[in-house]
């Protein structure tokens, strides 16, 4: 395990914080991220999902998964704990356990154990930005045991509990399958083409696909669009009409109605709250 990343956050309500720390997004292979947020109120979007952000909530995003806090569902300050780390191939047993563990997607904890969430947050952030190799490798150890903790206990699962395995050819074509998809991330794909570009069947390549990544092909394409386009919509000023068409959406109507369902708002009101 490496800790890629950490944050803490205090007191976010807007600005250009909530602009980084909000923008619709997601991680590489293999990388998980943890979000523990202290106190607030607003709205933790995953993929279609929306989540309530609560005092004491926890959150595990899983690898490609595009999230964001919704900037005007906002309603109280955010203060949280962020950590990103990813796994090596050696532990995909915990990787397959996060997995399975984590559908729920957040956890509302007690008082008593927000508490000491937040010292082993801090733990960890000091401990895997310290010079010595041995405090990172503490930072990491800890963090694997408040993963068993959270996410072991509460499904019966134990890390030498037998999980599903996928093989290695087929992390190796959805693997060369993203890579595609994202050089053609302003153009069309097709999960032919897909495929093809792979050497296997079409339905042998979506079953692959969607066991390894939890959503389909063309799913997984869109929101690579969506991320790709929010960016552009904050770095520039060119019509969303202009942006449709430079990520060869049909139209316009299409890019806003598929924007507002991957970011859960609308490409104009995205704009306005991240560049605000």
């Amino acid at each position: 395990m490496e800790i890629k990343d950490t944050a803490y956050i205090y007191k976010l309500i807007a600005g250009e914080k909530l602009a980084w720390h909000g923008r619709y997004h997601s991680h590489g292979e293999m990388e998980f991220e943890i979000h523990f947020f202290a106190e607030g109120e607003g709205t933790f979007f995953s993929n279609k999902t929306s989540c309530a952000i609560r005092n004491n909530s926890l959150f595990l995003v899983f690898p490609h998964e595009f999230h964001s806090i919704l900037p005007k569902e906002v309603k109280k300050p955010l203060t949280y704990y962020a950590v990103l780390f990813s796994l090596e191939k050696s532990e995909e047993n915990l990787r397959q356990l996060l997995m399975q563990a984590g559908r729920k997607k957040r956890q509302s904890l007690a008082e008593s154990d927000s508490v000491s969430i937040k010292f082993m947050m801090e733990d960890i952030m000091r401990l895997s930005k310290a010079e010595s190799a041995d405090l990172r490798k503490s930072a990491a150890l800890l963090l694997e045991s408040c993963l068993l903790r959270w996410f072991g206990e509460q499904n019966g699962i134990s890390q030498d509990s037998p999980v599903p395995r996928n093989s290695t050819a087929a992390k190796g074509y959805v693997g060369r399958a993203v890579k595609f998809m994202e050089g053609k991330v302003c153009k069309r794909c097709t999960v032919a083409e897909l495929a093809s570009f792979c050497g296997i069947s079409q339905e042998h390549f979506i079953r692959i696909f969607k066991d390894e990544m939890q959503m389909t092909p063309h799913q997984y394409f869109t929101r690579l669009k969506i991320q790709t386009a929010a960016l552009a919509l904050i770095n520039s000023r060119a019509p969303v009409s202009q942006i449709a068409d430079d990520f060869s959406f049909e139209n316009q109507f299409h890019f806003s109605r598929v924007f507002k369902k991957c970011t859960g708002l609308a490409p104009s009101a995205y704009r306005a709250a991240f560049t605000s």
